[in-house]
């Protein structure tokens, strides 16, 4: 049996699919590579800006290091396109420092959801 990883057009692997060959088609109708045992979605994304052919590649740990500023967090180095998320709060990074402000003071779970080639981080962070 061979194993595959079905993904989107920002190289994001949305399914691992094992199974025999004639019956990957009817599995999923979009685009699929062939990967080896070691490929999760957590942790693997394909690159699709390589010079060959679309390929496999880890991901990279997101640097969500932050400055606290009162009731504030500025994150100033996510990826563009990141998305924060805090108490149903959804924010959405354009590269430029992300600032998150809360009413309270207190201890926080911040969920980040940045591009393909970085790894989704749950990160606890504490106000005022």
């Amino acid at each position: 049996m061979k194993r595959y990883a079905f993904f989107d057009e920002s190289g994001r692997i949305n399914r691992l699919y094992t199974g025999p060959e004639q019956e990957v088609h009817l599995q999923h109708t979009g685009k699929f590579l062939e990967v080896g045992e070691e490929v999760i979605d957590d942790t693997h994304y394909v690159d699709l800006h390589s010079d060959f052919d679309p390929i496999i590649r880890g991901k990279i740990p997101l640097s969500a290091e932050y400055i606290d500023d009162g009731l504030a967090v500025v994150f100033p180095s996510l990826p563009a396109g990141t998305r924060a998320e805090v108490q149903g709060l959804e924010l959405i990074s354009d590269g430029e420092p992300t600032i998150i402000e809360f009413d309270v003071p207190g201890t926080y779970e911040v969920q980040f959801y940045p591009p393909p080639q970085w790894r989704d981080e749950v990160l606890e962070v504490t106000v005022g």
